[in-house]
C-alpha cells in the first residue's frame, strides 16, 4: 500500500516488504504472463495481501468472482424502461449481504434516475453512487458494478489496485531481456513462451519463463518504446528538439496502430502484425531526414512511415487510408508547436523536451 515515509522501524520494514518484496514478485511473475493476464494477477496479489491483513471480506470477494452470495433475496423490480431483469437478479444476489439487504433495494428505487445515469455513463466506475451507496468500500463498489456494468470491471479493478498497492502495480514492466538473462544460470535456462497453451518440458522446474507480446494500452506501449531510448540517441541530430517531438509523435502513432487491433474489424480489417521493427526503421529514417535537410520533409516522412514501413503488410485500401490519416496527424509541422494537442479533449499532447535531460522528459510524459 502507498504509505508516507516513516521514522518507525516497524513501519519502514512494512514499506520495504511492499515496495521491494511484493513489487519484485510482481515484476518477476509478470514477465512470464501474457498481457491479458497481468492485471488479473495484480488484482489477485492485491486481494491476497488485503485478506492477510483482514481488510477484505471473503464472501464479497467470492461474490465478485462467482456471483454467489449467502442467499438470494427477491425484491420487486423498480418500474423503469432501462433496467433489465437479469441485472436486477444479479442485484438480488447482493441483497443477501446484510449491508445491501438493509439499504440497496430502497436506495435503488429512491435514486433510480441517478442509477440510470451511472448505467448509461461511459465511465460508470468513476461516478459517485447516490445516497448511502456513496460510502461503500471499493470492493463493494466492484460488486455493484459487476451487476450493473460488467464491461467496466477491468477499469474499476485498476482503481482498486492503485488505491491499495500503487499505480506501478497496474503498469507491467517493459520487456527487459538483460534483466532476465542476469537471473539465469547454467542450470536455470531462459524459456520463451510463445503462445498460451504451450507446455514446456515439465522437468524444467527451475527456469526463467518469458513472454513477449505487444504491450496493452497506449501508456504501456509508449513506455515500451521509450525504454529503448537514452539521451545519446535523442540528441544525435542537428535539430534535437524537433527530432524529439517528432519521435514522440511516431511513438504515439505506433501505439495507436497496435491498440486498434483489439477492436477487431473496427480497428483494422485484418489483424496486421505491426511490431517494434516497423518503429525502429521509421525512427532511423526520421533521424536521417531531420539531420540531412534544413527544412524537415514531413510528406516524405509520412509516406515512408505509413506506406513503406507499416504499410508493407497492409492489404486493404481502407486500412491504408486509415494509416495515412493517422500518421499525418502525428508527423506534421504543428507537432513541433509547444503544447500541441493530439486530440480534441487535450488529454493527449506532445511532450516538451528537457534540454538537460531529454530521456527524463520522455519517461515523465509516458507515465502521465
Amino acid at each position: 500500500m502507498q504509505r508516507p515515509p516513516s521514522n518507525e522501524v516497524t513501519q519502514r520494514v512494512e514499506n520495504l516488504n511492499l515496495f521491494f518484496s511484493t513489487f519484485s514478485v510482481y515484476t518477476n511473475i509478470c514477465r512470464s504472463l501474457f498481457e491479458r493476464h497481468k492485471l488479473l494477477f495484480s488484482f489477485i496479489l492485491c486481494n491476497k495481501i488485503l485478506q492477510g491483513e483482514n481488510i477484505i471480506d471473503a464472501l464479497k470477494y467470492r461474490f465478485l468472482l462467482s456471483g454467489i452470495s449467502p442467499e438470494h433475496i427477491d425484491h420487486q423490480m423498480p418500474q423503469t424502461n432501462w433496467l433489465e431483469k437479469n441485472v436486477w437478479d444479479d442485484l438480488g444476489e447482493m441483497f443477501g449481504f446484510p449491508f445491501f439487504k438493509r439499504k440497496l433495494p430502497e436506495e435503488f428505487a429512491a435514486h433510480v434516475d441517478t442509477w440510470k445515469d451511472i448505467f448509461d455513463s461511459p465511465e460508470p466506475h468513476r461516478k459517485t453512487f447516490p445516497g448511502a451507496m456513496a460510502a461503500v468500500t471499493l470492493l463493494q463498489r466492484l460488486c455493484i458494478l459487476r451487476c450493473l456494468r460488467r464491461d467496466k470491471i477491468e477499469l474499476s479493478m485498476q482503481d482498486f489496485i492503485t488505491k491499495y498497492l500503487g499505480e506501478k502495480f497496474i503498469q507491467p514492466p517493459p520487456f527487459d531481456l538483460k534483466s532476465c538473462y542476469n537471473d539465469s544460470i547454467s542450470t536455470t535456462p531462459l524459456i520463451f513462451v510463445l503462445s498460451s497453451g504451450s507446455d514446456p518440458n515439465k522437468d524444467l522446474q527451475s527456469d526463467v519463463k518469458i513472454t513477449k507480446e505487444p504491450p496493452k494500452g497506449l501508456r504501456a506501449s509508449l513506455r515500451n518504446t521509450d525504454i529503448k531510448l537514452d539521451n545519446i540517441k535523442l540528441n544525435k541530430t542537428s535539430k534535437p528538439k524537433e527530432f524529439q517531438k517528432l519521435l514522440f509523435g511516431l511513438s504515439f502513432f505506433h501505439a495507436i496502430v497496435i491498440e486498434r487491433k483489439k477492436f477487431g474489424p473496427l480497428g483494422w480489417n485484418s489483424p496486421y502484425e505491426f511490431n517494434d521493427t516497423d518503429f525502429d526503421i521509421s525512427a532511423a529514417q526520421m533521424e536521417l531526414y531531420v539531420d540531412s535537410y534544413a527544412q524537415i520533409p514531413f510528406k516524405v516522412l509520412q509516406q515512408l512511415t505509413s506506406m513503406v514501413n507499416y504499410g508493407g503488410s497492409v492489404t486493404a485500401d481502407k486500412d491504408m487510408r486509415t494509416s495515412d490519416i493517422l500518421v499525418s496527424s502525428f508527423l506534421n509541422q504543428t507537432t513541433l508547436n509547444e503544447g500541441h494537442k493530439f486530440s480534441k479533449s487535450g488529454l493527449y499532447y506532445s511532450l516538451t523536451p528537457n534540454s538537460d535531460d531529454s530521456y527524463g522528459s520522455y519517461q515523465v510524459h509516458a507515465v502521465h
